[in-house]
């Protein structure tokens, strides 16, 4: 794991190379494509906590006495991260559109222990 990741993209870093890992995709030749996914899912993770915390707008009080409410930063923030890591996830065949385009989940795969959440999730919906 490369030291200067974020601490978020370090967590992102640790699930998605245990994902590709058991996908059977994992490469040397991929690290910078790899730091690239992390950090941006790093970045989604940090502008979402800040999102859930404080909530999508804050108000704003105008010259006139007003209030305006706005959006916060972390919203645009967390949306062009979104769509950085989707784009590099589709890259790595981590997507369910992607996967079936390759030729499907190898056997066993069932969500990889990204999360004891998809991991249960994978394993009911295979009647496990």
């Amino acid at each position: 794991m490369p030291r200067d990741l974020s601490p978020a993209a370090r967590g992102a870093w640790r699930s998605v190379t245990a994902a590709l890992a058991r996908l059977g995709v994992l490469s040397t030749a991929d690290g910078e494509a790899l730091r690239l996914l992390c950090e941006a899912l790093g970045e989604y993770r940090e502008a979402r906590r800040v999102l859930d915390r404080e909530g999508v707008t804050y108000d704003l009080e105008t010259k006139t006495g007003g209030t305006m409410h706005r959006a916060r930063p972390e919203a645009a923030i967390a949306a062009d991260a979104w769509r950085r890591a989707s784009a590099m996830l589709g890259r790595f065949g981590l997507t369910p559109a992607d996967r079936a385009r390759l030729g499907g989940m190898p056997e066993g795969f069932r969500g990889a222990g990204i999360s004891p959440d998809l991991d249960r999730a994978c394993r009911e919906a295979a009647g496990d």
